[in-house]
């Protein structure tokens, strides 16, 4: 790894070439990406290494080989570049990808933890990217990602098609080539007295050889004196190596340079390793010699690119008994090293087996974790055979099989395993393994073969995680605490369990361990908030999932159907469902399937439409054996039974006792999602049934279940298809406020939305004037305190704010007794305008959740957050948006509260931000009127800032006004004088490239 992320050594012949350095510090400046591209031997990694050390920009070099065999290894490699110059870039790469982050997104994580100080990311060798899947996806996202002000230097042999570009925000790339690279005489005259060749003639090597580096150095203009050399080489320059280097060396230095071909950096231990005897002494032999090697210290050397290439075409003529012997010896030596992934390969290719299959054994799982599926199928199908007993090749079968989605086919190697007392043993000695089983089982719909599996035994955080899910299959709960996120592949089954338990507040906090426990849950956080009824923010997280490959099956196949239905596209929700059922089929995941046809089932019934095929769904729902076996498919077939029942105008009894029968079961076994509807559907069964008092009683059942699920949302879609269970509710409520009032109002508002809105909703008005609309009614709250606390409780969230931190940021210190009584008459007011509004429990303030609390700082930082991961216009589009907020006027005028103050200044700050993005976003799209108006603005309130004076030359140059440029460079420049400052270097370059 060290070979790979530091620069490398500078040969001895490295001849200083100012011209070329130049050169690629001038085009970095202009470009943000370099692409030197040139043959081998041309020179490249020499000339970016002698370009970088002359500049003040920090830099990161990845030199890339054999060892990049995937695009999530290429990640790792990247980020131990990255970590040279700073820190952080390992540890998000191996979360990341140890939770299934998709490989670009990892890229894009890395992007955008890069400093915007103007690092270099060199990556030579890039031409092996062409030859791995994905890579240069991976690498085209993390340099479309990274700041603007990061540079990026592509060292290859060939022409790399990158993904650099989008529609209207082209990413230059600067090209740098073989005649750029190429010797000039000058340049030839002094590399060759550099390596005591004075005598060769530049002006005719030059002249033959075009100024190739390689070909100067190594004297190929000879070519024409000797077409064959040792070994029967035709190609020139693998002729004269052979003749002229290897041809005048000795026997045993010839040995050592041709069976070290394999290695990085050549070193007495690594040789002695390939069993090469005298290796010390043999390199200090070499150390005195003229061979085209860079020496690192006195005892190791590393080969010029196109002399290994030879010295390794020279090993694989050899007979397979001596290259099986080094390749062998090598893959030992990485063993011991402890680098067991790199060693696989090439234990594979000496035919030892054994070893291979122990070192992919201990590597196969971090292989698999950052979703190098194809590299791991590899291993598996060629070390196979040798691994039937391993339990990391078990366990990798089955982690391959959940993360391609193979249900059936890891069921089917479940069935294998236990099917001998030796595989039990093994299941019984590892929990995640005992926890694999247990989760195809479980979409296998087979809770005998679970039950069997936990009774092998085990403990761990894994087998915590399948027993919680195991509330969905048995009558009650033994589980009652939620297991915490842990950061591993079990994540996927706890946070899916989360949502079909109900729990959505443990899916809608914003408090996660890291952001990619924040990352895995985003899935069911967008089923979760369709749930709760945040029907617009469900629809911006479900775009930015997909936008992102981030959607996944259930997505696609339970939350977008019925977003589309609520949102009223009923018949597109339902061909959603069609169009994914073969696929559901297909994975083999019965809990798939019946989870695809109880969600048609529910639309149909929900909404009304072509509810006649509801009895033949529920018919297939009912012929799978886990609708009987698993509690939670159980309830939900008999709910929609008893509704069907309820829609069909039948009598209460019959559906009364399907009904109570499940509500029983779900409040035994603590499974809250369909629970307030349920019991609502109860309620009417009962009062069908002449049971006023037990429909009361459901009634209650149906609130509390709300409570516990922290949203009104499922109650209030079924009061919708049954509202009279909410009339007679309110017709034995005492008079004044109470809980099922406030229901009534925001089942009232809901009738005037769109389907499956989430009660009544308030927005605060704050730029410019103050105000609060209610459901599109403009609310007086008569004191300007009362806004600012509506203001203050509504950014606090669900959890409130404590009575004492509310004083504090409203009042000044000093009267406390004054400001309590000040907070008193506030409340008050609050509570005569917008009854219920306001909740006060145990000292703690809040707003109650029957209402929706928007404002416009909610919108602008939620615009603000979304520039922040939108691209291109888009981004532009975001921006105006939000400036259009700010620019409404003053931040809750009139008020003088200490929050309101901060807040105020911290807009200022966020005003010239967000223009200045908008310049530089507005630029790059080509809206050039746009870029410099806001350029211009920003400049107005901070003429100091010399970013901004930069993007109006670049727009001034890209209209192709010289004169413009000139003018504007002096106005910046007189503008920094006049506080003993001048234009950085970067102006003064960007001035003088602009102007020609």
């Amino acid at each position: 790894m060290r070979n790979k992320v530091e620069p490398p050594v500078l040969e001895e012949s490295a001849v200083a070439r100012p011209r070329v350095s130049l050169l690629i510090s001038a085009v970095l400046e202009t470009h943000r990406v370099v692409a030197v591209t040139a043959t081998a031997g041309a020179g490249k990694t020499t000339a970016i290494r002698q370009a970088l050390d002359g500049e003040s920009r920090p830099y990161s070099w990845l030199s890339l080989g054999e060892s990049e065999s995937s695009s999530g290894r290429l990640l790792v490699h990247l980020a131990a570049a990255l970590e040279k110059t700073g820190e952080g870039y390992s540890d998000i790469t191996q979360t990341s990808l140890r939770v299934g982050v998709p490989h670009v997104e990892v890229a894009e994580l890395l992007a955008d933890h890069l400093p915007d100080r103007g690092q270099v990311v060199v990556i030579d060798n890039a031409e092996v990217l062409l030859s791995r899947p994905g890579a240069l996806d991976v690498i085209s996202a993390f340099i479309r990602t990274a700041p603007r002000s990061c540079r990026f230097v592509l060292a290859s042999r060939v022409k790399l098609p990158l993904h650099l570009n989008s529609p209207g925000a082209p990413l230059r790339v600067g090209w740098i080539d073989e005649s750029d690279l190429a010797f000039s005489v000058a340049e030839a005259e002094a590399a060759l007295r550099l390596i005591g060749a004075a005598e060769v003639d530049a002006v005719t090597a030059v002249r033959l050889t075009g100024g190739w580096v390689a070909g100067v150095l190594f004297e190929a203009w000879r070519a024409e004196e000797h077409v064959t050399g040792w070994g029967g080489e035709t190609d020139p320059l693998h002729g004269y190596l052979a003749t002229e280097v290897l041809g005048r060396l000795e026997e045993r230095e010839r040995e050592l340079l041709v069976l070290t071909s394999v290695l990085d950096e050549v070193t007495p231990e690594g040789a002695r390793e390939l069993g090469i005897p005298e290796a010390t002494a043999t390199i200090e032999q070499l150390r005195r010699t003229r061979i085209p090697v860079a020496w690192v210290g006195t005892h190791a050397f590393r080969c010029h690119p196109r002399f290994g290439e030879f010295l390794v075409q020279l090993l694989e003529r050899r007979p397979d008994d001596v290259r099986h012997r080094v390749r062998l010896s090598r893959a030992r030596s990485l063993a011991r090293a402890g680098r067991w992934e790199d060693a696989v390969d090439d234990f594979v290719a000496a035919g030892a087996f054994e070893e291979a299959a122990e070192a992919a054994e201990r590597s196969i799982a971090s292989v698999l974790l950052r979703s190098d599926f194809d590299l791991a199928e590899r291993w598996l199908r060629v070390l196979g055979a040798g691994g039937d007993e391993s339990t990391e090749f078990v366990k990798a079968e089955l982690l391959l099989a959940l993360g391609r989605e193979e249900y059936a086919l890891g069921s089917a190697a479940c069935d294998r395993l236990l099917s001998t007392e030796a595989g039990r043993r093994l299941v019984a000695s590892d929990p995640d393994l005992t926890s694999l089983c247990v989760w195809f089982y479980l979409h296998r719909g087979r809770a005998a073969a679970i039950e069997e599996v936990l009774q092998l035994g085990g403990d761990g955080p894994s087998v915590d995680v399948v027993r919680y899910a195991l509330c969905l299959v048995e009558d009650s709960a033994r589980v009652t605490t939620p297991p915490a996120i842990g950061g591993s592949v079990f994540d996927a089954l706890l946070l899916r369990s989360y949502f079909d338990l109900g729990r959505l507040g443990l899916l809608l906090r914003e408090d996660y361990l890291n952001p990619w426990a924040a990352h895995a849950a985003a899935p069911w956080r967008a089923g979760a908030l369709l749930a709760s009824g945040r029907t617009v923010e469900c629809q911006a997280l479900v775009r930015e999932l997909s936008h992102s490959g981030r959607a996944g099956a259930w997505l696609s196949e339970v939350v977008e159907p019925q977003l589309m239905a609520t949102t009223g596209d009923i018949e597109g929700g339902l061909a959603r469902i069609a169009s994914g059922r073969r696929r559901t089929v297909e994975s083999g995941s019965v809990y798939r399937q019946i989870a695809s046809l109880l969600t048609e089932a529910t639309i149909r019934l929900r909404y009304q439409e072509g509810v006649g095929q509801v009895p033949h769904l529920l018919h297939l729902v009912s012929g799978h054996e886990a609708t009987r076996t698993f509690a939670w498919f159980r309830e939900q077939y008999d709910m929609l039974q008893g509704l069907q029942l309820l829609m069909e105008g039948h009598s209460g009894s019959a559906a009364a006792s399907v009904l109570g029968r499940t509500v029983d079961s779900m409040e035994r076994g603590g499974r809250v999602l369909h629970l307030p509807a349920a019991a609502v559907y109860l309620a009417e069964a009962l009062w069908r049934a002449d049971d006023p008092e037990g429909a009361d009683e459901a009634a209650s059942r149906a609130l509390a279940a709300s409570a516990r699920q922290g949203t009104y949302h499922s109650m209030l879609q079924a009061l919708t298809l049954f509202p009279e269970v909410l009339s007679r509710r309110l017709d034995s409520e005492p008079d004044g406020e109470t809980e099922w009032r406030r229901i009534g109002r925001s089942l009232a508002a809901s009738a005037t939305t769109e389907p499956g809105y989430a009660g009544t909703t308030i927005v605060l008005e704050q730029f410019g004037r103050l105000g609060v609309d209610f459901d599109g009614t403009p609310v007086s709250l008569g004191l300007r305190r009362a806004y600012e606390l509506v203001a203050l409780l509504a950014e606090a969230g669900p959890e409130g704010m404590a009575r004492e931190r509310v004083l504090g940021q409203l009042f000044d210190e000093g009267n406390e007794r004054s400001s309590a009584t000040y907070l008193r008459q506030t409340t008050l007011r609050i509570r005569q305008a917008i009854p219920g509004l306001l909740t006060s429990t145990d000292g703690v303030l809040g707003l109650s959740a029957a209402f929706t609390v928007s404002s416009e700082y909610v919108e602008l930082t939620a615009l603000q957050r979304e520039a922040g991961s939108s691209r291109e216009l888009r981004r532009v589009d975001t921006l105006r948006k939000a400036l259009a907020v700010i620019d409404r006027g003053e931040f809750m005028p009139g008020c003088r509260s200490r929050w309101v103050i901060e807040r105020r200044y911290a807009l200022q700050r966020l005003s010239n931000d967000l223009r200045a993005d908008a310049a530089d976003a507005a630029f790059a799209t080509g809206q050039l009127s746009l870029a410099a108006q806001w350029a211009e603005a920003v400049l107005a309130a901070d003429p100091y800032r010399e970013l901004m004076w930069q993007t109006r030359m670049r727009v001034a140059g890209a209209l192709g006004d010289g004169d413009a440029v000139i003018r504007i460079f002096r106005e910046c420049e007189a503008t920094l004088g006049a506080i003993g400052a001048q234009p950085s270097r970067t102006t003064l370059t960007l001035c003088e490239n602009l102007r020609r």
